[in-house]
């Protein structure tokens, strides 16, 4: 659906719902129009996912995927190895400190490239959920601690996730509301400035033609895009609020009031810091200020960024004494001490330079939890209960046994698609392609992004009936080459689908970049030699080659 102002409120009090009903993106941009804090639980057959939000900006999300915990979100990126990734879960387990200080510790990974991966690993969970049709989920306001640095911006999410996942028929059948004689404008007062946005070059063509009033029609004759594109551009920019009929204008003053601009800002869902929409950058600093700082080396900005991050990385899980490296038994000379020392590695103006200005925001936040944490540990009442609950936690820690501590063992009850996905090859080359169809979908359904995985599913089902899965297993091999253009897998399919059918035309170039992008895999090459030969012997008779 494309929601009106009155759809959003409604959506964003909800407390449960179907996903059939209430889409993925629509949920997440109308608890994020309306600055929602709570914990969003979505299940879809036995996947699970708990997102949470704070001020409507995802800051977390835990899943039970396998593939979906850091450890191994790290090995599949390459950055640490299965035994280094083993080795960090069982320090963690055994001394209780976080897996991400002991890799940073370790020196496995530094801070920054973590923080980076951190992002990473929290987008690819938000956006598996664009693929969801169907599934369950439950809002709640009892949010249990929240430890997490990371911030994601709910707009940009939505307009990566539907540019990239949301489906062809579904987008269609949407995007017909808003066929006819009226135009479609750009909303004078979206819920999020225009400028905060990574536009892709579909939505700054898209938002160019709309800003000047456009029937949808009109919009697919002078774009100059493929009509699928205009829809999918289109379909995205109205989910946000930024894009909407001019009958519906009259209700946007129930949204929230925000200055709109059409500078487009760099910013990157996956992988990037990103500020909350409505903050503003640290404030300006004086010259003389600038100057007063010494000149740094290429070397202190890299030192002074991993010291940043490092910090950042952990001071939501920290408490006071913590934070500010204080003893419980400190004075109170030595709290301001501290403080104060504090306060100067973090000062957001230190940041405020070439090569640091992207961290000028996280100095903020850690200076600004500096002074909460003085402040904290300054006030008697205060000091003495944060004392105590530290006391309970370690004894808390202490009262479990040696040999469980040191005997850690990966949930059992995660669900590992990798598993699932060699279980359907091995089925599939064994010719049992209906078993194997089950587990191929699990692993899909596990891991929407992964693009191999797609591929495998879709020439399943052509092998399991060729005559009639033919046509919808090309469209979802074209559907998943849309997503990774570089899947050589998917090209591949698709070329020896079209040559057992004898249209040698389609199969050849399709093979002939399968062949590029998946060296030094021979399967491509042996396909079109094998249908090259075909083509020559007996050009117009239809095969099964393989």
């Amino acid at each position: 659906m494309i929601p009106n102002a009155e759809q959003l409120r409604a959506i964003s009090q909800m407390t449960r719902g179907d996903l059939g009903e209430i889409r993925f993106p629509v949920l997440l941009h109308a608890l994020a129009v309306h600055k929602r804090t709570v914990v969003l639980s979505m299940e879809r057959r036995q996947l699970k996912k708990e997102i949470i939000m704070e001020n409507g900006i995802p800051v977390d999300c835990h899943s039970n995927l396998l593939q979906d915990t850091l450890g191994k979100f790290l090995v599949a990126r390459g950055a640490i190895n299965d035994a280094q990734n083993q080795e960090t879960l069982s320090k963690s387990a055994t001394t209780g400190k976080p897996f991400t200080d002991i890799i940073v510790a370790d020196g496995l990974v530094n801070a920054s490239e973590l923080y980076k991966i951190l992002q990473q690993n929290l987008a690819k969970k938000l956006l598996d959920a664009f693929s969801w049709r169907s599934g369950t989920f439950q809002v709640s306001t009892d949010l249990p601690p929240v430890d997490s640095p990371l911030k994601v911006r709910a707009p940009q999410l939505v307009l990566t996730g539907i540019s990239k996942f949301a489906p062809e028929d579904e987008i269609a059948a949407e995007i017909e509301a808003l066929r006819g004689e009226k135009k479609i404008l750009i909303n004078p007062r979206p819920p999020f400035p225009l400028k905060e946005l990574r536009l892709s070059k579909d939505h700054k063509e898209i938002v160019g033609l709309v800003s000047v009033g456009k029937t949808l029609d009109e919009l697919e004759a002078e774009s100059g895009l493929e009509k699928a594109r205009v829809l999918r551009a289109l379909y995205a920019l109205a989910v946000i609020s930024v894009a909407l009929p001019e009958d519906w204008l009259s209700t946007v003053d129930a949204l929230p009031d925000t200055d709109f601009a059409f500078g487009v800002e760099e910013e990157v869902v996956n992988g990037s810091e990103t500020r909350p929409p409505g903050e503003s950058a640290a404030p300006a600093i004086t010259t003389a200020v600038l100057a007063a700082e010494k000149t740094m080396t290429s070397q202190d900005i890299e030192t002074l960024r991993n010291e940043l991050m490092e910090a950042y990385l952990r001071y939501r899980k920290q408490d006071a004494f913590d934070l500010l490296g204080i003893e419980e038994k400190a004075t109170r000379e030595q709290v301001e001490k501290g403080y104060l020392e504090f306060s100067e590695r973090f000062a957001p103006w230190k940041f405020d330079q070439p090569g640091l200005e992207n961290f000028t925001d996280k100095a903020r936040d850690l200076f600004i939890a500096g002074g909460q944490a003085f402040g904290e540990l300054c006030n008697p009442e205060t000091r003495n209960s944060l004392i105590g609950r530290r006391g309970s936690a370690f004894a808390k820690h202490q009262a479990i046994p040696e040999e469980a501590r040191n005997a850690f063992t990966i949930k059992s009850n995660l669900l590992d698609s990798e598993t699932q996905f060699k279980k359907g090859i091995k089925l599939m080359k064994a010719g049992q392609y209906a078993d194997a169809l089950e587990q191929l979908q699990f692993a899909h359904d596990y891991e929407p992004q992964n693009s191999v995985y797609r591929a495998e599913l879709a020439f399943c089902r052509y092998r399991k009936d060729p005559e009639i899965e033919k046509a919808g297993a090309l469209q979802e091999l074209q559907e998943t080459v849309r997503i990774d253009p570089e899947c050589g897998l998917a090209l591949c399919y698709a070329g020896m689908i079209f040559g057992e059918a004898g249209e040698f035309g389609a199969a050849e170039p399709r093979l002939q970049k399968a062949i590029k992008l998946m060296k030094p895999d021979r399967r491509p090459i042996d396909a079109l030699r094998q249908f090259k030969a075909a083509e020559r012997e007996q050009p117009k008779k239809k095969r099964r080659f393989f």
